[in-house]
This record gives structure tokens, sequence and C-alpha cells, in this order.
């Protein structure tokens, strides 16, 4: 069995890596997106309704999904008490724009 590559290690490496935008705020749909077999998924908190309270239980649906699929967020802005919550909360990749 290979060894599952992180993201940042595919693509230090030249490997191209597949991912998507989830802006629902549905665990469901991140579970099921994950089990696609996407590098990762990024929940765009900034362009829908998703909040750290939804965000949680979806970070969590994708693990549970793909465990070698990673759940990435994009932020409204840049506020280091807001983004801390999100680091705090594991994720492994901010998207601040």
């Amino acid at each position: 069995m290979e060894k599952h590559q992180s993201v940042r290690a595919k693509l230090k490496s030249g490997i191209p890596v597949v991912g998507s935008w989830l802006n629902s705020g549905s665990p469901i749909i991140g579970e099921l997106m994950a089990n696609t077999g996407f590098d990762f998924v990024t929940v765009d908190a900034e362009h829908s309704a998703v909040d750290l309270t939804d965000a949680q239980p979806i970070f969590q649906a994708i693990r549970s999904g793909n465990p070698n699929t990673e759940a990435f967020v994009r932020l409204h802005g840049v506020d280091y008490a807001f983004t801390k919550r999100y680091l705090d909360g594991g994720q492994p990749a901010l998207s601040l724009l």
C-alpha cells in the first residue's frame, strides 16, 4: 500500500493535486466530496453562510469520509483572534483573501 502524501508534499514534489470548494453548510456534502477522492476540500467561509460553528462538523465529516482528503478553509479576512480559532480547531491551511 502506497503511503499517503500531504497536499503540501505533493506540491513540493511537482505532483498535481485536485480539490474542490464547498459552499454548503452540510457535513453530509463534505463527507460525500471527500469520498470522491479529492486531495483537498476547501470550505468557503467567505462567500457562504458557513461560520466556525458550522465548519467544525464539516471538517470532521471530510476527515471521516476520507482520511487522505485534507480540509481547508477560506476566511473572509485577516483577523488574528478569528483566524486563531480555526487554527486551534486543527485546520492545516487557511486561505485569507
